[in-house]
């Protein structure tokens, strides 16, 4: 984005929360944020304290295998779908998120992606993270490589820190 946004730890947190106690709902998976186009909803939504990198993990609908299939062939990158009347921003930073709330996770084409660290798995599991241990038994309960994960968000920190992108813990 222009200006280039931070979310922070704490936002992620706190949006962990909020669904975690059902004051907000699981966000839908829909591509490139068009309405109509949803083909999944997340199950769990956690953040690794470890990379500083977010996870929603979930289900295809029920006839969309296909659909998430031919996305998931084209590498895409994930991008969040925040209503505007949700963000609230750091009063001495306004590219620094303090709150949001996601309604939907689009995947999309690389060039299109805001945050180039992003990624979409499908049929995995995970393991090692600092995502707590009811989050992760989950995962792996719905066939996610847990060990695959975990060397793909350590990746994307890595990037992170090798592109000096700054970080708001």
């Amino acid at each position: 984005d222009t200006p280039a946004e931070i979310i922070s730890k704490e936002a992620h947190q706190d949006f962990v929360r909020a669904v975690d106690a059902g004051e907000w709902p699981m966000p839908e998976l829909w591509h490139w944020h068009v309405k109509g186009s949803r083909y999944g909803v997340a199950t769990l939504i956690a953040y690794d304290e470890d990379t500083g990198m977010s996870l929603a993990a979930g289900t295809i609908d029920k006839g969309m295998e296909p659909i998430a299939e031919a996305i998931f062939s084209r590498n895409p990158k994930v991008s969040h779908g925040m209503p505007s009347e949700e963000i609230r921003r750091h009063e001495d930073d306004p590219t620094v998120m303090a709150r949001y709330r996601t309604k939907e996770i689009s995947t999309l084409p690389d060039e299109a992606a805001a945050n180039k660290i992003t990624f979409y798995e499908l049929n995995k599991e995970q393991e090692g993270m600092n995502i707590p241990q009811k989050k992760l038994d989950e995962l792996q309960e719905v066939g996610f490589d847990v060990d695959a994960l975990a060397a793909k968000l350590e990746a994307g920190q890595a990037k992170a820190e090798d592109e000096e992108r700054e970080s708001k813990e």
